[in-house]
């Protein structure tokens, strides 16, 4: 080739390769997997009683659980058939419902033991685990077979803040890991909305999880983003600026509880697993709420639950219960009205012989945590009954958080999010594989798909449905979508491309280094892992950076600053006995 021609082709074909990987980016993020699903409901547990949390089921034939969301938490955590219960009057009924299920390794054919290096580091008190792997249920259609999971093998002093089951979605959570990395979420997005659980039974709507995205039909207004703050006392990352706490009473009378306030707005830590509506400190919000609610009480006149609503303020019988509702109003815009019968609900707690969730009216609950003495100065707190009014959305890819006024509906429309925060509207979805595959090198579990709605058929190990053969849908192959074999098409021109400029650059490099003489060549010193530090289980992974990340290092910062304590801040100390139980009905 004439070298005018060789010296064209090599200022062209890095535009040609630009081009081409842009159609290729194109191309492919066209569509995304649909958001999983997971119910928020009362869950039917091995001891015939109910318990509310996210339905999940671990192992082969499946076992029902109760989880809660375990936002500080990287890992996935079960307490066994030892729920370590530390109130010895309880029954180990009471103690399966208090835990949300108990899970029985022997009782599942799947379960075996993974490799140490299987699963992300967690901070104390989790780090104290012994580790199963088995396979995790999502829903009927979905599960993660060799799922590595911590069983709790003592009290892990969460008092009764945080009694159930976790289900790990922190900023190295292997869930999400392995979900993005299986191809069948977009990114390491979730979503949650707590439900309606308060009120009369006629009233109340299941909520929902959803990972990869979110369900447009629960939002209302508009959707406020924010980054994810590390380095504060709110161990969640979530961190709100409140304007107005506005108490809304029947008559149509609203008071501000900033009236009077020496500050004109607080900041709060959105902490959706806390069973709580609002931690505000009692100097000066809980008391003005006080003096203007009906009976005029002190905080001397209240007492404190020990049942499920944990810690939260208790009338006593004859009492008259705050009979209005609470507009919470947020920078940048954000408002949330949290209706009277989320407010204001029975006291609720577990029956010590049977396990029955019971309830008693006589004394209800203001889901209110008034923060004094040594928990005066406490950063505010938002909890699970703040996400009944408000709807929540969280990219750990993206390193943001986003909020909406809740719509409560049973109606859904799931939304993928790609790992910038964009939503990509199309969906594609591969076809289920017949069986799950085995572990690689880059993932300790691996991620099936099934129809069946239980245990599946015998002889599938992981208990899902074997799937038969089917043809291949117009336009599609292997049952991609014509979006994603273009894309696959476009990419491997852009592959040849990116080949031929990087030889043509090598011999241009080479031929100017043999007639340069006395220049020094190529920097022999450079790493080959352009940039990213070598970890002990591999190289860190550019897209999301999994857990595979070394443990002197996480998210930019030390692994002290990732270790907070067994309780943050914000869940006020009990020095008493935590669990005081009553015989109820």
């Amino acid at each position: 080739m004439p070298l005018q021609h060789l010296s064209a082709w090599g200022y062209t074909m890095p535009w040609l390769v630009f081009c081409l990987l842009i159609a290729y980016s194109k191309a492919t993020t066209d569509c995304a997997p649909p958001p999983i699903t997971v119910p928020v409901g009362n869950v039917t547990l091995s001891n015939q009683n109910l318990r509310r949390g996210v339905e999940v089921a671990v192992g082969s034939p499946p076992q029902p659980f109760a989880f809660m969301p375990g936002w500080r938490s990287n890992n996935t955590y079960l307490y066994g058939t030892d729920g370590h219960c530390q109130d010895s009057s309880w029954s180990a009924l009471a103690c399966t419902t208090y835990r949300g299920g108990n899970y029985d390794g022997s009782a599942s054919k799947t379960q075996t033991t993974p490799s140490k290096d299987a699963y992300p580091p967690d901070h104390s008190p989790f780090n104290e685990m012994e580790y199963v792997a088995d396979t995790l249920r999502l829903n009927t259609d979905t599960s993660i077979a060799n799922f590595p999971m911590g069983v709790v093998i003592n009290d892990l002093e969460q008092q009764g803040y945080y009694p159930q089951m976790t289900l790990g979605v922190g900023s190295n959570s292997s869930l999400l890991h392995a979900l993005k990395a299986s191809g069948k979420i977009a990114s390491r997005t979730f979503s949650f909305f707590a439900g309606r659980f308060g009120g009369v039974a006629s009233a109340q709507i299941d909520g929902a999880m959803a990972f990869g995205g979110y369900d447009k039909a629960k939002v209302t207004g508009k959707k406020y983003t924010l980054p994810l703050t590390s380095g504060t006392a709110c161990d969640t990352n979530m961190v709100v600026t409140i304007t107005d706490i506005e108490l809304n009473f029947p008559n149509g009378t609203d008071v501000s509880l900033f009236e009077g306030s020496r500050s004109e707005s607080i900041t709060a830590c959105i902490a959706p697993s806390l069973p709580v509506f609002i931690n505000i400190p009692l100097d000066p919000y809980f008391t003005r709420w006080l003096e203007v609610s009906d009976d005029r009480l002190d905080i001397s006149d209240l007492d404190r639950s020990h049942g499920l609503n944990f810690w939260n303020m208790r009338y006593r019988p004859g009492q008259t219960p705050f009979s209005g509702d609470v507009t919470l109003k947020f920078v940048p815009g954000l408002t949330v009205r949290i209706p009277n019968d989320l407010l204001v609900v029975p006291e609720t707690d577990i029956h010590l012989s049977s396990g029955a969730i019971v309830t008693n009216s006589s004394g209800p609950n203001l889901l209110v945590n008034s923060m004094q003495n040594v928990n005066a100065l406490d950063m505010a707190a938002l909890g699970t009954t703040f996400l009944s009014a408000a709807y929540l959305m969280v990219n750990q890819d993206a390193g943001q958080f986003s909020l909406w006024a809740a719509n409560p509906t049973k109606e859904s429309d799931l939304v993928a999010v790609d790992p910038n925060g964009q939503e990509v509207e199309a969906s594609c979805t591969a076809r289920p594989s017949s069986s799950a595959s085995k572990p690689s090198s880059s993932s300790s579990s691996s991620l099936s798909t099934s129809s069946s709605s239980s245990g599946g058929e015998a002889g599938s190990p992981d208990g899902s449905t074997k799937q038969s053969g089917s043809p291949d849908s117009p336009g599609s192959v292997a049952g991609l979508p014509t979006s994603v074999v273009i894309g696959v098409a476009v990419g491997a021109v852009a592959a040849g491309a990116v080949i031929g400029a990087v030889v043509f650059w090598l011999l241009r490099r080479k031929k100017k280094a043999a007639a340069s003489a006395g220049v020094a060549g190529a920097d022999a010193s450079g790493s080959s892992d352009g940039g990213w530090a070598r970890g002990a289980n591999g190289l860190y992974e550019a897209h999301g950076e999994p857990w595979t990340k070394p443990l002197h290092e996480v998210d930019g910062k030390s692994l002290s600053a990732e270790m907070p304590a067994s309780l943050p801040a914000y869940y006020p100390r009990v020095s008493q006995s935590p669990r005081v139980r009553y015989e109820m009905g």
